[in-house]
């Protein structure tokens, strides 16, 4: 990735971890962010045009994966069900996964 794609996917990585308390969202984003992880990481996409990191996504299955050597990231937009997408309803579903220390292990 670029520099500039590397802040964006930065930017994208602590969304998530900046909700857990500090000193522990301090440590990861040091692992995470560090010049080997990102070196490391790969961001994958799949969307329709009106994709838009400022507006946000509104297309049914527009979907995003961060992957680094720790941190697992998606992001899918999914149709807002029960609700019927005729009435225009979605619904974004996410989940963020440390690689080592998830599943059990402390952070």
């Amino acid at each position: 990735m670029s520099t500039s794609q590397k802040a964006l996917v930065k930017t994208v990585i602590e969304a998530w971890v900046n909700n857990l308390p500090t000193a522990t969202a301090s440590s990861l984003l040091a692992d995470y962010e560090s010049d080997t992880s990102m070196n490391a990481t790969y961001m994958g996409m799949s969307s329709s045009a009106d994709f838009s990191s400022t507006a946000g996504d509104s297309s049914i299955g527009s979907y995003f994966r961060v992957d680094g050597p720790r941190v697992w990231i998606e992001f899918v937009v999914q149709d807002g069900y029960p609700i019927s997408t005729s009435d225009g309803k979605i619904h974004y579903h996410t989940i963020w996964r440390d690689k080592t220390t998830d599943y059990g292990a402390e952070f």
